[in-house]
């Protein structure tokens, strides 16, 4: 009777570790904690940091107050160190026509005197600017003391990049030359829309890039937040979204 009673209690330990195994297999197919990235989903993290880099910039902004020149000239110089086009804004936000020296000149900014009486200033300096020059750079006297404060330095899109990328997409002449300047072989799609969701359009370019529309395979995408920057130092806001497969 003895014997019996231990073999029904084996029986039962063996029944109750199957049911063990087998619920720690369903819960492992279930939630898949050991799942392997699949190779698309490296494919668009790629994707997305090449395009990225090609179409952004930097944006550098200090600011600077300065005593300005007993003779009260109409524009002010300084030296600086800056290479970047350059805009300049007074305490009030408005735009002053400045410009980087060259030749003789260079190592200096130029900028017109502000009718603020701060005679505080923001110098932002990127690539993607359009100066506005100070229209006669001799008549601008040289500010007696300047006081810099910390420069920081933004990564934006810039919209002049965004314009070249997708003329380059949606020409077929130049579209493969443009995968091969983004170090990519792989197809994609990518598109900018606005916070509303409208496709942004900047002169006659689209900033829409759809030349394929697969089907039947897993299309992996990814949206990011971006703020574009124009040539006159303003952001804006968007939406860019990255497509691949296979």
């Amino acid at each position: 009777m003895i014997k019996q009673k231990k073999g029904i209690t084996h029986i039962e330990m063996v029944i109750s570790f199957a049911i063990f195994i087998s619920f720690v297999v369903f819960m492992l197919i279930f939630f898949k904690p050991l799942k392997i990235p699949l190779k698309s989903s490296a494919l668009l993290e790629t994707t997305e940091s090449k395009i990225l880099e090609d179409v952004s910039t930097n944006l550098s902004v200090v600011s600077v107050k300065i005593t300005p020149p007993n003779s009260q000239p109409t524009c002010y110089f300084l030296a600086s160190d800056i290479s970047e086009k350059i805009i300049v804004r007074d305490a009030a936000e408005n735009r002053e026509s400045a410009n980087i020296g060259t030749g003789e000149n260079a190592g200096k900014i130029y900028f017109e005197k502000s009718s603020s009486v701060e005679n505080f200033y923001k110098i932002y300096s990127s690539d993607e600017f359009a100066e506005k020059d100070v229209s006669n750079t001799a008549l601008c006297g040289e500010v007696q003391t300047s006081t810099l404060g910390v420069k920081k330095v933004y990564r934006k899109v810039s919209l002049s990049k965004l314009k070249a990328f997708f003329d380059a997409y949606n020409n077929p002449a130049s579209y493969t030359p443009l995968k091969t300047n983004l170090g990519l072989k792989n197809d994609f799609n990518v598109f900018v829309r606005d916070n509303e969701g409208n496709i942004i359009t900047y002169g006659n370019t689209e900033f829409k890039g759809e030349n394929f529309k697969p089907s039947g395979v897993e299309i992996m995408a990814k949206e990011l937040p971006i703020e574009i920057l124009n040539g006159s130092a303003d952001t804006m806001p968007a939406i860019i979204n990255i497509r691949v497969w296979g």
